[in-house]
C-alpha cells in the first residue's frame, strides 16, 4: 500500500479544512516542531481506515477538535496492487458516513464500505474502539511516539494470520519432500571403527579431529587478529567520518559566523559604551566651560560690587573728614547741648517704653479674646453635636432590636417553623367542593368553610339542616408535636417581647430602623469629635464637657483683665495690632535717639583731642579707600578691554546652550542602549571559542587515534595475517574432507538419534528462515558479520555479533534496541510486500537514541528499504533528517470546499 493524500477537518488541534501531499513511492518526510500536529495526522490515518464511522467510543471522540461538538471528518487517498483508493468518513455528526471510492469509480457506502476496506487492508472490525490488536501487521509496521523501542507485536490474530500465510507460501515453495532412513542402516556397521559405544571418537577420526582442534585453535587465534585488525579498519572509518563532519565548512562556517556576529554585537556594546563616555565627557566639559564662564562673570560682578563699595567708603571718609574737621571748631559749643538733648531723648525713650507695655497687654487680651470667641464657636457645634449623639442614642435604645435579640427571635421563628412543618406534613387534608347554594348552610368550627381544610386537630363539620361531622386526624405523636409548637411559639413571644416587637415583621423593622440610627449616631459623634478634639499638650480633654469649662475658664481669665484695667471690654485685634506696631517704632526711635545723646555728651570733654586724632585718621583713610578704588577702576578696565561684559554674557549663553544640546546628545545616546550586555556578549564569545577550541582538540585526538589504529593496521599487514590464515584454512579444509567422510555415517546415526529434539528446532528454524533472511542483510548494514535469533512469536530474542555468544535483546542499550526493531520493520514489509500483502512503514519520532555514525547507516538503510516499500517518517528534528533525503511533505490549508452530496454541509475537496 502506498499513502496519496490525507484530508482531515475538525480533528484535535486542527479545525478547518488542511490537507498533506503529495506522497512520493520512497521515503516521505514530514518535519514540524512540537506540538505541530504530527501525531495527530497519524491518529487521523489510523482512524480513516480501523475506526468505524458510526463508533462513539472513546478513542473517537479524543478525535474531536478541542473546542468540543465537532465532527471530525478524513479523507485518504491510497494506492494497492489493485489501483487507487480512497476512503473518507464522519465521526460524531447525526449523519455520519463512510465512502469508499474504488479504482473504477465505483463508490461503497455505509457498512459495505467498512467491510470492504477490511478485506482490501487484512485487519478486523473494532467493537468498541479500535485497538492494536485490531489494526492487524498495520499496528506492527507503524510506530507511534515514545514506541520506537518496542518491537513488533504480531500476537494479535489478524496480523498473525497474515504473516503466518506469508511464511507458509514461502516455505512449500523451497523445503520440499523429506528424505529416507534406509542410509541409516547402510552405515551402522561401519560406525563402530570411528566412534566407541560411549559416542566419542576413535582411531583415524580421533586423530583427524585433533588435528582440526588444533588448527582451529590457530585459527581462532588469528581471527581474534583478524577481528582487531577489522575494528581498527572500522574504527578508522568512524574517525574519517567524524573527522570529515569535524571539517564540515558549513558547521565551521556556522560557528564562525555565529562567533563573528557575537564578536559584532560586543563591538556595538562597546561602540555605544565608547559613544556613551564621549557623550557624558562632552557634557562635563561643556558643564566646566559653562561653570567657568558664569565664575568669570561673577568675579566681574563682585569686581563692580567692590568699587562702588569703595568709592562709598571713600565718599563717607571724606564726609568724616569734613566733619571731624567742624567738630574740633564747634566741640565746646555743642558741649551744653549735648546735655540738654541727652535729658531729652532720656525722657522721650521712657515714654516710649510705657507705651509699649500698654500695647503689649492690650494685644494678649485681644488674643485671649479671640480664642474665647473660637472655643465659644466650637462650643455651640459642639453641644449640637452632643445633643444629635443624646437624642440618637435614645431612639436607638428605644428600637431595642439588637444583633443578639435578632438572631434569638430569627431562631424561634425558623424553630418554630420547623415544628409547624412537622406537624403539617402529618395532618389531614380535607377538600370541600360546595355547591354556591349551599355556601352558607356549611360551617367549620361555627365558621364558613373554605374550599380547603388541613385538620391537626378534631374538627367540627355543621351542615344546616343535616347535622354535625366531627373529622379526627390521627396523627402519631399529636401532643407531642403541639407541645412543641407552643413551646416554639412562647420562645418566640419571648425572644419578641425581649426586643419590644409585636411580630417578626415589627422586629426586623425595628431592627433596619436601629442599624440607620447608629449610622446615624455615629456621623453625630465623627461631628463631636471634629468640634471638640481635645488639646493634650494645653491638659483640654475631649468631648463638650470639657470644651465648656475651658469656655468658662477663658471667660473668667478675661472678666478678671478687663475689671483690673477698667476696661469695658478687649480692644479690637486689629486696633491692638496697630498700636503694637506703633509703640515698638517709637521706642526703637528714643532707644535710637538715647544712644548719639549719650555719646555725644560723654564726647564732648575730649572732643578736641579726638577730633584731631579723627581728622588724621580719616584723611589716612579717604587716601586708602581712593587708592583701592582706584584699583578696582583699573583691573575692571584690564578685564573688559579683553572681552566686554556683553561678550561674556554672550558667551555664557552659548555655554548653557551648549550643556542642554550636550545633554540632549547624551540622551539620544542613550536611547540607543543595545539589548545586548558586554558580560553576556563576553560569554557567549568564550563559549563559541570554547565550542571551536573544543571541535580542534577532537580534531587533533581523531588524527591521533586515526594515525595510531593505521599504524597497527599496517603492522597486520604487513605480517601476512592474511596468508597465515589462508594457510590454515587450507589445511582445515583437507582435514574436514577427510572426516567429513570419517563422519559420514555417524552423522546419520546422530540424525537418526536426535530427531525427535532436532525435529523441532528445524521446523522452527526452516519457519523462521525467511524472516531472518531477511533481516540479516539489514542487520549487518548496521553490525557487520552480525545475525539474530527469532522465537516463535517472530520477535528478535537474541544477537550474534563477531561470533561472539549470543547477547540477550533485552540487555542491549536502548538506542540498539530500537534500531534493530525499526529493521525488523523493515524486513517484514519485505516479507509481506513480495508475498502480494499491502505494506508501507510510518516512523513517528523514532532514532530519538541513535548517534550520528548509526543515523547515518540508519539513513542508508531506511533509502535502500525504500526502492520497494513507502516510508512515511514524522520528526520534530529537522536539522538532523535533513540528511535523510527523500520527499518533503508539506501541511497546507483547504481554501475552498465543495458540497458533499446528501450531507448538507461543504465535504472535502476529492485529490484526483
Amino acid at each position: 500500500m502506498k499513502l496519496r493524500a490525507l484530508e482531515i477537518e475538525q480533528v484535535r488541534k486542527f479545525g478547518g479544512p488542511v490537507r498533506l501531499g503529495e506522497f512520493a513511492d520512497g521515503i516521505n518526510v514530514l518535519c514540524g516542531p512540537n506540538e505541530f500536529g504530527k501525531s495527530t495526522l497519524l491518529a487521523a490515518i489510523r482512524g480513516v481506515l480501523f475506526e468505524r464511522y458510526a463508533s462513539k467510543a472513546e478513542s473517537v471522540r479524543r478525535m474531536g477538535h478541542a473546542r468540543g461538538g465537532s465532527s471530525p471528518r478524513i479523507a485518504l487517498t491510497f494506492d494497492t496492487g489493485r489501483g487507487r483508493h480512497r476512503i473518507e468518513k464522519r465521526f460524531l455528526h447525526r449523519e455520519p458516513y463512510a465512502r469508499l471510492t474504488l479504482p473504477d469509480g465505483h463508490r461503497i457506502e455505509g457498512d459495505h464500505a467498512e467491510e470492504a476496506l477490511q478485506a482490501l487492508l487484512g485487519f478486523r472490525a473494532a467493537k468498541q474502539g479500535a485497538k492494536p490488536e485490531d489494526a492487524g501487521v498495520w499496528s506492527a509496521l507503524w510506530v507511534t511516539q515514545r514506541s520506537s523501542v518496542e518491537q513488533p507485536d504480531w500476537s494479535s490474530e489478524p496480523a498473525r494470520t497474515t504473516l503466518q500465510a506469508c511464511l507458509e507460501a514461502e516455505i512449500g515453495a523451497v523445503t520440499g519432500g523429506e528424505r529416507g532412513q534406509g542410509i541409516l542402516r547402510e552405515v551402522l556397521d561401519g560406525l563402530a571403527l570411528l566412534q566407541d559405544k560411549r559416542g566419542q571418537p576413535k582411531g583415524r577420526l580421533k586423530e583427524v579431529d585433533d588435528l582440526l582442534a588444533s588448527a582451529d585453535a590457530d585459527l581462532l587465534r588469528l581471527a581474534d587478529k583478524h577481528r582487531a585488525l577489522a575494528s581498527d579498519i572500522a574504527e578508522l572509518q568512524r574517525c574519517g567520518r567524524m573527522l570529515a563532519h569535524i571539517n564540515d565548512a558549513d558547521e565551521a562556517a556556522k560557528l564562525d559566523a555565529d562567533l563573528a556576529n557575537a564578536r559584532s554585537r560586543r563591538d556595538a556594546v562597546l561602540r555605544y559604551e565608547d559613544a556613551y563616555r564621549q557623550a557624558e565627557m562632552a557634557l562635563r566639559l561643556a558643564e566646566a566651560a559653562h561653570a567657568a564662564l558664569a565664575a568669570e562673570a561673577a568675579r566681574r560682578g563682585q569686581r563692580r560690587r567692590d568699587l562702588h563699595t569703595a568709592r562709598l567708603l571713600a565718599e563717607r571718609i571724606a564726609e568724616a573728614d569734613a566733619a571731624a574737621r567742624t567738630a574740633l571748631a564747634a566741640a565746646d559749643a555743642e558741649a551744653g547741648t549735648a546735655g540738654a538733648t541727652l535729658c531729652a531723648a532720656e525722657r522721650a525713650a521712657d515714654a516710649a517704653s510705657g507705651r509699649l507695655r500698654q500695647a503689649r497687654r492690650d494685644a494678649e487680651l485681644a488674643a485671649k479674646a479671640g480664642e474665647l470667641a473660637a472655643a465659644t464657636e466650637r462650643l455651640v457645634q459642639a453641644e449640637a453635636a452632643q445633643a444629635r449623639v443624646n437624642e440618637l442614642s435614645g431612639e436607638r435604645a428605644s428600637f431595642g432590636a439588637d444583633g443578639d435579640g435578632m438572631a434569638a427571635m430569627r431562631e424561634a421563628a425558623l424553630g418554630l417553623a420547623h415544628a409547624r412543618a412537622v406537624l403539617d406534613a402529618q395532618a389531614t387534608s380535607v377538600l370541600l367542593d360546595l355547591q354556591p347554594e349551599a355556601q352558607g348552610r356549611v360551617l367549620v368550627d361555627g365558621a364558613p368553610a373554605p374550599s380547603e381544610l388541613r385538620a391537626v386537630a378534631e374538627v367540627a363539620l355543621d351542615i344546616a339542616g343535616i347535622g354535625r361531622i366531627l373529622i379526627r386526624p390521627a396523627i402519631r405523636d399529636r401532643d407531642a408535636l403541639l407541645s412543641d409548637i407552643a413551646a416554639a411559639e412562647r420562645r418566640l413571644a419571648a425572644a419578641l417581647g425581649a426586643i419590644g416587637a409585636t411580630d417578626e415583621r415589627d422586629a426586623e423593622r425595628r431592627h433596619v430602623q436601629r442599624v440607620q440610627c447608629e449610622r446615624r449616631l455615629d456621623d453625630a459623634r465623627r461631628d463631636l469629635a471634629m468640634h471638640a478634639p481635645g488639646d493634650p499638650a494645653r491638659g483640654l480633654a475631649a468631648g463638650a464637657g470639657a470644651l465648656r469649662n475651658h469656655v468658662a475658664v477663658l471667660r473668667r481669665q478675661l472678666e478678671h483683665e478687663l475689671a483690673e484695667r477698667g476696661m469695658p471690654a478687649p480692644p479690637p485685634p486689629t486696633d491692638a495690632e496697630a498700636d503694637m506696631r506703633a509703640a515698638l517704632a517709637a521706642d526703637a526711635e528714643a532707644s535710637a535717639a538715647l544712644g548719639p545723646a549719650r555719646a555725644a555728651v560723654a564726647c564732648c570733654r575730649e572732643r578736641t583731642d579726638r577730633c584731631a586724632r579723627e581728622a588724621a585718621r580719616t584723611a589716612a583713610e579717604r587716601r586708602t579707600a581712593e587708592a583701592e578704588a582706584g584699583r578696582l577702576q583699573r583691573e575692571i578696565a584690564e578685564v573688559t578691554s579683553g572681552e566686554s561684559d556683553a561678550a561674556l554674557a554672550c558667551r555664557e549663553t552659548e555655554a548653557a546652550r551648549d550643556v542642554l544640546a550636550k545633554r540632549d546628545a547624551r540622551a539620544l545616546v542613550e536611547r540607543a542602549r543595545p539589548e545586548d550586555t558586554l558580560a553576556g556578549m563576553d560569554a557567549r564569545i568564550t563559549r563559541l571559542e570554547q565550542a571551536i577550541g573544543g571541535r580542534r582538540e577532537t580534531l587533533q585526538k581523531l588524527q591521533r587515534e586515526s594515525a595510531v589504529r593505521q599504524s597497527r593496521i599496517e603492522q597486520e599487514e604487513a605480517s601476512g595475517l592474511a596468508e597465515q590464515i589462508a594457510a590454515l584454512e587450507s589445511r582445515r579444509e583437507e582435514l574436514a574432507r577427510e572426516r567429513a567422510l570419517l563422519l559420514r555415517e555417524v552423522a546419520v546415526l546422530e540424525l537418526l538419534r536426535d530427531t525427535l529434539g532436532e525435529a523441532e528446532r528445524a521446523a522452527k528454524e526452516r519457519y523462521l528462515a525467511p524472516i531472518t533472511r531477511r533481516l540479516t542483510p539489514y542487520l549487518q548494514g548496521l553490525f557487520p558479520s552480525a545475525s539474530v535469533q527469532c522465537d516463535e512469536t517472530f520477535r528478535i530474542s537474541g544477537v550474534l555479533r563477531d561470533g561472539a555468544a549470543s547477547e540477550d535483546f533485552s540487555r542491549l542499550s536502548d538506542g540498539t534496541q530500537e534500531q534493530i526493531a525499526i529493521l525488523s520493520r523493515l524486513a517484514f514489509a519485505d516479507m509481506l510486500m513480495e508475498g502480494g500483502r499491502p505494506a508501507m512503514i510510518i516512523l513517528d519520532d523514532a532514532l530519538a537514541f541513535a548517534d550520528r555514525d548509526r543515523m547515518e547507516r540508519m539513513f542508508d538503510l531506511l533509502t535502500e528499504a525504500a526502492r520497494r516499500v513507502q516510508i512515511l517518517v514524522l520528526t520534530c528534528r529537522a536539522d538532523v533528517f535533513d540528511r535523510l533525503g527523500g520527499h518533503r511533505l508539506t501541511l497546507e490549508e483547504m481554501a475552498g470546499r465543495d458540497a458533499a452530496p446528501g450531507n448538507g454541509r461543504p465535504a472535502l475537496p476529492q485529490l484526483f
